[in-house]
């Protein structure tokens, strides 16, 4: 009886209180889009839902015939894996055409520093029907067009093998490797330096996996226009279609963009998934949908099917289903509770699985191979 009543207790305690902290560094969020109407980003009528949303200004869509005005080709979506999120769709519009947004930093990146920019970018697939989607700060108040970059990158869709990232050299685009993911989110951390100006890039395609440098026998990479004394003003995408084809098929995303403007910093500021394990199917619940996922999974390898978040590395097992237990219930953490809270009679919910988990786990009893919780 009294582990019994240890084990209800720390099971509250867990489900009411008890989370790792979800550390975010000292990176400040740009945008995440999901508070966006959807559609146009900025769909330049002066006013309305979809004008300049956060600040960005869209520069309209190029092409062979100049720029259209009427054409949105930067919007707001539903993320292409996960339903619940919302991110930015970026495309080109034509043959030799070009579609760019910038948004203004909240803190120059001054003369003489040194700054991170992180997010998430997704492009589609590697075809002929893709363009290339360009990353990267300008000295510029309102820039447009490629010349107005400082330090940038391009992830290659068309010209290059499947996922070649380019750095922006001087007047000059350098590969790098490795590759990056297409038909996948990728985590990319841009480092400004704007001291000896130049840039480096690093990424990562799991969560929790460490960044990578991207490089090659040209480096360190120069920012286009050279030392110039000026201060970084604006961040700027743009997605160009350099091929025949016209609209193009696939789409480019991006999302979670933040900023450290103190110096280098390689932590991810995205959801951790040490803080928040569990939530497989990124419903932004941890239920009975993500214990399926791990049941159905059990003892797999690689990427479990229907899983979106928080691949596991090895073997899907106790780890994963700790996961879940320990965060049953929980809605997916937001500025007003970081560390995520438990639905309204989750306990009520997960108690059967909790409880019997946790006296084995008191009495020392061996799980590494669990029986299987019970259905709610």
């Amino acid at each position: 009886m009294r582990c019994l009543a240890r084990c209800c207790a720390l099971a509250v305690a867990l489900l009411l209180l008890g989370v790792t902290p979800d550390a975010r560094g000292v990176f400040t969020l740009l945008d995440d889009f999901d508070n966006y109407t959807l559609g146009p980003l900025d769909d330049r009528s002066g006013a309305g839902p979809n004008f300049q949303q956060g600040g960005w200004i869209d520069n309209g869509a190029q092409g062979t015939l100049g720029t259209d005005p009427t054409v949105h080709l930067a919007n707001v979506v539903v993320d292409p894996q996960v339903v619940f999120n919302q991110v930015l769709q970026i495309d080109a519009n034509a043959a030799g055409g070009l579609t760019s947004v910038h948004k203004t930093l909240p803190t120059a990146i001054a003369d003489g520093s040194t700054a991170t920019v992180f997010m998430r970018f997704y492009v589609e697939s590697i075809s002929n029907v893709t363009g290339n989607l360009a990353i990267g700060a300008s000295r510029a108040a309102a820039p447009g067009t490629t010349a107005d970059y400082a330090g940038y990158g391009v992830a290659e869709g068309e010209t290059k093998p499947g996922g070649t990232f380019r750095a922006g050299d001087g007047n000059t685009l350098s590969d790098l490797s490795p590759l990056y993911s297409p038909g996948a989110w990728n985590n990319l951390w841009v480092v400004l330096d704007n001291a000896n100006d130049q840039v480096q890039f690093y990424t990562s395609r799991l969560l929790g996996q460490a960044p990578t440098l991207l490089t090659s026998a040209n480096a360190p990479f120069d920012f286009q226009g050279g030392p110039n004394g000026q201060d970084l003003l604006t961040l700027m995408f743009q997605s160009s279609n350099n091929g025949p084809f016209a609209p193009m098929a696939d789409a480019q995303y991006i999302d979670q963009i933040y900023i450290d403007t103190a110096g280098m910093n390689l932590t991810n500021p995205a959801l951790n998934p040490g803080a928040f394990r569990g939530d497989y199917n990124f419903s932004k619940f941890v239920d009975q949908a993500d214990l399926d996922l791990v049941l159905l999974n059990w003892g797999g390898t690689g990427i479990p099917n229907g899983w979106t978040r928080d691949f596991p590395v090895g073997i899907v097992d106790q780890s994963e289903l700790d996961g879940v237990l320990l965060n049953w219930g929980k809605v997916v953490p937001s500025p007003d509770f970081p560390d995520g809270v438990p639905e309204p009679g989750a306990l009520l919910v997960i108690a059967p699985v909790v409880i019997p988990w946790l006296s084995r786990r008191w009495a020392g009893t061996s799980v590494t191979t669990p029986r299987t919780p019970p259905r709610s």
